[in-house]
């Protein structure tokens, strides 16, 4: 296959259904096709990725009837395509280098992912 991405672009739903991750690149990928989005809610990755549901269906890992239900209701759903591909953007090599450079520079990470970072560990229901 010579290019996965004008599969994601054409498909309704991407689905990852995957028990652990470290940074799923590929939710990242069909995100910025575009594509709406459900994947588990594995220890880390999606959660993060998709801002704890705003931007795709979360569901609880090995859970397959809410995985089949979200992936219903987000076939039924209207998505605004384009929010979801500049979602991604915040996960581009450059933005995440940039972050880089802040943190080395100023020691800190910048208000916007540090007010994201909070919500999400104080959602986190991980065990």
């Amino acid at each position: 296959m010579d290019n996965p991405y004008s599969y994601m672009a054409d498909s309704d739903v991407f689905a990852l259904s995957s028990k652990w991750e470290g940074c799923p690149n590929v939710l990242i990928e069909a995100m910025a096709c575009g594509t709406p989005l459900v994947a588990t809610d594995c220890r880390s990755g999606p959660r993060e990725i998709l801002a704890a549901g705003e931007y795709g269906e979360l569901v609880p890992v090995g859970d397959v009837e809410k995985l089949s239900q979200a992936i219903s209701s987000t076939l039924a759903a209207d998505h605004d395509t384009d929010t979801l591909a500049q979602r991604a953007e915040r996960f581009s090599v450059s933005a995440i280098a940039d972050e880089y450079l802040h943190v080395l520079e100023h020691g800190v990470v910048h208000e916007s992912h540090a007010r994201h970072s909070e919500t999400t560990s104080t959602t986190d229901t991980h065990s």
